[in-house]
């Protein structure tokens, strides 16, 4: 019994965790450079540094860093290997384990995608789905003040489903 135990552990270090955190950073760079906006997070961090990011942080968050962890997910797939602790005594449904682990681990990004977007969908505020929430922003009124003042001046906010007004 204590060596079924060992097995589920090394299952569980070996697949639950790999593929799953490519799969959860490549989601969360895709939605930060492509949904939220390079130009959006630059002017973000332009409010919270005090100066603007170089065009060569631009290229990487919009390019570069999505383009490689893209590539490092299609590669752990594709080299995908059957790593078994012992082939001779696990069991025959030790591989669906193991693609079953790494799939639960992800699945609930798109789930909830699903479940935000269908909801907005019915309610008509669609173009919320992709906006920050309404509290989000600095927490001193006078740092909101001057965040919320320069996006109702339109300075690069780049989604029209947005109002920063309400």
């Amino acid at each position: 019994a204590e060596q079924r135990g060992y097995m589920l552990l090394s299952l569980l270090s070996r697949y639950g965790i790999g593929l799953s955190v490519l799969a959860v950073a490549a989601c969360e760079l895709l939605t930060l450079s492509w949904l939220y906006g390079v130009q959006r997070l630059s002017q973000d961090l332009s409010f919270m540094l005090g100066y603007n990011p170089s065009m060569f942080w631009k290229i990487c968050w919009a390019f570069i860093s999505p383009a490689l962890v893209l590539a490092a997910l299609i590669y752990s797939m594709v080299m995908w290997e059957d790593t078994a602790v012992d082939k001779n005594t696990d069991p025959v449904w030790g591989p669906y384990l193991r693609w079953t682990l790494s799939v639960v681990a992800v699945a609930f990004i798109p789930l909830v995608f699903l479940i935000m977007f269908l909801r907005r969908l019915f309610t008509k505020k669609l173009g919320r789905l992709f906006a920050p929430a309404l509290c989000w922003g600095p927490g001193e009124p006078e740092a909101r003040k001057q965040l919320l003042a320069a996006r109702s001046a339109g300075a690069g906010i780049d989604n029209p489903g947005l109002n920063y007004n309400n």
